[in-house]
């Protein structure tokens, strides 16, 4: 399903993918967030790309989703982002975190279901950006 913003742009609504676009360029994710789960020992990582409007116009951002047991420090989650999200960074990053992800029978991420469960939480004043 599509829906056009005031600003003309064409937004996708229901289909989730591991790619995000950045400012037009295209991203694959898989191979940094297995980078960002490793060098922070998370139990799962996962790059959702959403749009926020802003002033009446549709803009892209990324939640950098984390699933992670133990605590992280904030000065290590930065760092690993820093240096592993590269054209990423060049729109608005937020970081969430997460008890447990929604998994498919395989025990992947299943993205459809975290994004959904984010656009929900949006919706009422529930998320947990930071």
């Amino acid at each position: 399903m599509g829906q056009f913003g005031p600003d003309g742009r064409l937004s996708l609504r229901g289909r989730v993918s591991d790619v995000v676009n950045v400012l037009g360029i295209k991203v694959a994710t898989g191979a940094i967030e297995q980078a960002l789960q490793d060098r922070l020992g998370a139990d799962g990582i996962c790059i959702l790309s959403m749009g926020s409007e802003n002033a009446g116009a549709m803009h892209d951002e990324i939640h950098l989703v984390i699933e992670a047991r133990r605590k992280l420090e904030h000065a290590d989650i930065e760092a690993a982002a820093d240096a592993e999200l590269g054209q990423i960074k060049r729109i608005p990053v937020h970081i969430d975190f997460v008890a447990t992800m929604p998994r498919n029978d395989m025990g992947k991420i299943d993205r459809r279901a975290l994004k959904e469960e984010f656009l929900r939480r949006r919706g009422s004043g529930t998320a947990t950006a930071r």
